[in-house]
């Protein structure tokens, strides 16, 4: 009798996590759901190439040590973002005796739920930064 009953507390724990298993299994290959928010989305692939295409064409890599590049690549990015109608602003701060500088577009009121969406527009190194990170930032725009 003894062993019955193990057996069957243990069918049953054994069913729970199966039932448990498919319910969350299901749930995770759903979409995921972001209520009261409507988003037109349109990738263009042209405007990806031509927004990769500037930014790793600038004259020298856009790093730390090539300034004026920085410079070429936050202005780019800044006047694209204003293009779209986009509150944009810069955010500098310093690095050693450097400036630099984030750029930072807003989409719709400050006074709604945000989402948060960055990439770096600097490169690692000597390079001209296709895939660091000029396809990132291409994304973006």
């Amino acid at each position: 009798m003894y062993t019955f009953n193990v057996m069957k507390k243990l069918f049953w724990v054994i069913l729970s996590v199966i039932i448990l298993l498919v319910i969350s299994a299901h749930e995770l290959t759903q979409p995921m759901r972001v209520k009261d928010v409507e988003y037109d989305i349109y990738v263009s692939e042209d405007r990806l190439k031509r927004d990769v295409l500037a930014l790793s064409t600038i004259e020298g890599a856009r790093m730390y040590a090539n300034k004026k590049g920085l410079k070429e690549a936050s202005n780019y990015i800044k006047n694209e973002f204003e293009k779209l109608s986009l509150n944009v602003t810069k955010q500098q701060y310093e690095i050693g005796n450097d400036t630099v500088e984030n750029i930072i577009a807003q989409y719709g009121s400050s006074k709604t739920k945000q989402l948060i969406i960055g990439a770096h527009y600097d490169v690692c190194g000597d390079q001209a930064g296709a895939d660091d990170n000029a396809s990132g930032v291409a994304g973006l725009l």
